[in-house]
This record gives structure tokens, C-alpha cells and sequence, in this order.
């Protein structure tokens, strides 16, 4: 079946007129940030040359009439993904016309990303591109992609086995030993294990109940901290845990009435303490993905507050540090760090005067200023801090400092990897990735 498979994938490749690859991104539209394709490129050069795994992004401004599937497969095998004798290329398309997108996989990673967890990072990914977060989007992708691949390397073929001589007597009498040997060892563990959970699951009992008697509290808190949070805070802060709050009572009386059908069950048998463990052990993952929802929404409180008493520190020591400095005369980087450290203090300051505040907002605004400014006095030399998920949408629009910053970081990187030696099996142009073949492995999704 798999030379028919080529074969067809070799006429679906001449159906189209597939772009040559300029990189391992390809933004043919032009609808990404030029600071976001540089700052991919170089994370995905840096993976090639770790693993010589070739991931690629091909945004492409038209499916020419062929299926997500088609397109994918076709590209995959124009640009040769994935080293020849590997096929360890993965390639995430994404066709805004068609809204489409794919993940293809090559032969050697189907086994490490498989299709089901390309469904599952394109359920994560169509949501942002719904709302039009595309560079997120993409970044979402990327990384999902080069997390569940890590150093993993390609499957290799099975060996054929060398068939020997056959010795039926000898085998019959080792299989019967071994059989013997398998019995005695299941014996011994059934009765090994069976006093393990007779002590186990007691205890496990007696640690789920006091764990829920803790949860019944940091429920009445999460529902406290939620109703703050709506009366300080704009609903892109805390709309996302609206939901589960809501219904953590429910959840939490579904939990104690679990515990309570497993605490009843009869218990004496290897097979009945078995089953109870197994019970326990879901009920306790359960419970701890409410705990961390309400832990989630506690943090969120901490942190607003956090960033409100930091703005207000802030804000008139930065205004003054901007009021001081002066337009530098024919610089153009000083400048524009100049310019986008004041522009974004001032969508900081005019999100301040409209309550409800996202102080969360308003402290990475004004961080994003702040780090302009140490650019400036350290000449270029410091480095841009380390942060975390922002709470609000379209970061790269709203914070012309971070635009800055990162194309600066952007430009140094592309220097530095400039003068270094090209990756193996690329040169920077044309379909110049190591000649891998396409797989039937991936997943498609609209938005």
C-alpha cells in the first residue's frame, strides 16, 4: 500500500504550484510580526541542529483548489521535510483564506506525535486564531509541536527475524518451566499486593476525606476572590474562571457523593481492593484539577493587587524619567526606543484613568517601558525580563515597547546566526531541507 500512497502523493504534488521554502517559516501573506517569524526561525534552526528534527510553518495565502490534506502532503514532499533516511520532518500549514490548518507528520515521528495529539494542539491553536490572536496562535503550534517531539529520534524499521533450527522438545519443556516459574511469581505478588492495599486503601480513604473537607473551603474562598475580581477588574481577567467557580459546590458534592459509593463498596478480595485503589486514584486526580482552578483564581486576586500597588509606585517615577529625556539627534534605534518606551506609558496611563483597571495590563505596559529605558542607559546591553502568560489580548499591538524590544533581540540573533555556520541541509533558500517524505500521519481543523 505504501507505493500506491507515494504514487499518489507524487500526482496530488503536481497538481498544485507549491512555493519554494525561504526558511523553516514562511509567511508567505506577510501576516505575521517580522520580529515573531525572525524570533521562530532562529528557535527552529536551534532544534534542527539539536536533534535534526525539521519543523516547518508555512502560512500560504491559498490552498489552489486542493483539500487541507492534499496541500499539506504536497508541500511536505516539494520542500523534502525531514532528513532522507529519517522522514523526521513535521509541518504546521495554516491557510487563512480557506481558515485551514494541518499538521502533516513525516514517517520517522508518526509514532511520537500522533494524530490524536495533533488534534489536540489544533484544538488550542483554532481558538486563538478565531479571535484573531495569530501570532499566538502560531506560537501556540510551535511550541506544542516541539515539546511533545523533544530530542525524540525516528522510529527505525523492524529487523526481519533470521529463522533457526527448531528444537520442539526443548521448547515445550522451557515453556512448561516457565509457565510453572510465571505462576508462582503471580502468586506470590497477588498476595503481596493484596496486604500492600488492605493497608493502602484505608488510608487513602481517610486522606481523600480530610482533602475534601480542605476543598469545601478553598471553594467558599474561590467564590470570594471571583466576586472581588468582577467588581475591580474587566471581564478579560477573570471571565475564564467564571464557569468553574460557578459550579465548584456542584462539583465538590459529586465528589463527596463518589467518595461515599466508594467507601461503601465491599473491599475484602485482591480484585475488589484493586478496583477501589484504581476509583480513589481517579477521584483524586479530580479533585486536584478543582484545587487548582480555585488555587488559580486566589493567585489571579494576589497578583491584581500586586500590580496595582506597583503601577502606583511606578507610574510617577517613570513619568519622570521619561519628562527628562531628551530626542537623541541622528540615532534612529535610541529614538525609537525613546518613542515606543513613551507611547507605551501613555496607553498605560489612559488605561489607568478607565476603571475597571486591568492593573495586570497596565504593570506589563509599563515593565515594557521600563525595559526601553535601561536599553537606553546600558546602550542596547539589557537584556528584555522574563514574563510570563499576559492577561490580555493582541500584546504585540498594544505594547509598542515590546515590538520594540523584540525586534532588537530579533536583529541580534540574526546576526549572531549569520555568522555562524549554516544548519545541515539547509542554506537559508529554496526547497533546501534534508529530503524527507511525507506521512499519512497529521490533523486537519477549521476555525
Amino acid at each position: 500500500m505504501r507505493p500506491l500512497l507515494v504514487l499518489v502523493l507524487a500526482f496530488a504534488a503536481s497538481a498544485a504550484d507549491y512555493p519554494a521554502s525561504a526558511g523553516f517559516v514562511n509567511d508567505l501573506p506577510g501576516i505575521l510580526p517580522e520580529a515573531v517569524q525572525q524570533a521562530l526561525e532562529l528557535r527552529l534552526r536551534a532544534y534542527e541542529r539539536a536533534t535534526s528534527n525539521e519543523v516547518a510553518v508555512a502560512i500560504v495565502p491559498s490552498l489552489q483548489g486542493e483539500t487541507v490534506e492534499q496541500y499539506a502532503q504536497g508541500l511536505f514532499r516539494a520542500w523534502g521535510l525531514g532528513k532522507a533516511e529519517k522522514n523526521n520532518g513535521v509541518l504546521f500549514l495554516w491557510a487563512p483564506s480557506e481558515r485551514k490548518v494541518r499538521i502533516q507528520v513525516g514517517y520517522g515521528l508518526e509514532s511520537v506525535l500522533t494524530d490524536a495529539e495533533c488534534a489536540a494542539i489544533l484544538a488550542r491553536v483554532t481558538p486563538l486564531f478565531r479571535q484573531e490572536q495569530y501570532a499566538e496562535g502560531v506560537r501556540t503550534a510551535v511550541d506544542a509541536i516541539l515539546q511533545r517531539i523533544g530530542n525524540a529520534t525516528p522510529s527505525q524499521p523492524e529487523q526481519p527475524e533470521i529463522p533457526a533450527q527448531t528444537n520442539f522438545a526443548g521448547i515445550l519443556v522451557g515453556a512448561v518451566l516457565l509457565a510453572v516459574v510465571v505462576a508462582l511469581l503471580f502468586m506470590h505478588h497477588h498476595t503481596t499486593r493484596t496486604h500492600q492495599l488492605q493497608e493502602e486503601v484505608p488510608a487513602a480513604l481517610a486522606s481523600a476525606r480530610e482533602a475534601l473537607q480542605g476543598a469545601l473551603g478553598e471553594t467558599r474562598d474561590a467564590s470570594g476572590a471571583l466576586n472581588s475580581l468582577r467588581a475591580e477588574a474587566p471581564a478579560e481577567v477573570w471571565a475564564a474562571y467564571e464557569k468553574p467557580v460557578e459550579a465548584a459546590p456542584d462539583d465538590v458534592e459529586n465528589l463527596r457523593l463518589e467518595l461515599g459509593r466508594i467507601e461503601s463498596q465491599r473491599r475484602e478480595e485482591y480484585r475488589e481492593l484493586a478496583s477501589a485503589s484504581r476509583s480513589l486514584r481517579h477521584w483524586k486526580k479530580s479533585l486536584e484539577k478543582l484545587r487548582k482552578v480555585y488555587a488559580e483564581v486566589a493567585a489571579l486576586r494576589r497578583r491584581l493587587d500586586e500590580s496595582r500597588d506597583y503601577a502606583m509606585e511606578c507610574i510617577p517615577r517613570l513619568s519622570a524619567s521619561l519628562g527628562k529625556l531628551a530626542a537623541p539627534e541622528h540615532d534612529e534605534r535610541r529614538e525609537s526606543l525613546r518613542r515606543a518606551a513613551s507611547q507605551t506609558f501613555e496607553n498605560a496611563s489612559i488605561l489607568r484613568s478607565r476603571p475597571p483597571v486591568n492593573w495586570l495590563l497596565v504593570r506589563d505596559l509599563l515593565e515594557d517601558s521600563n525595559c526601553c529605558l535601561a536599553c537606553l542607559e546600558q546602550e542596547g546591553s539589557a537584556p528584555m525580563p522574563e514574563r510570563g502568560d499576559r492577561y490580555w489580548p493582541d500584546s504585540q499591538k498594544s505594547s509598542p515597547a515590546s515590538d520594540q524590544l523584540t525586534a532588537m533581540l530579533a536583529a541580534s540573533q540574526m546576526t549572531m546566526a549569520a555568522e555562524a555556520s549554516s544548519p545541515p541541509g539547509f542554506d537559508g533558500g529554496g526547497s533546501s531541507f534534508g529530503g524527507g517524505d511525507s506521512g499519512s500521519g497529521g490533523a486537519s481543523a477549521g476555525y
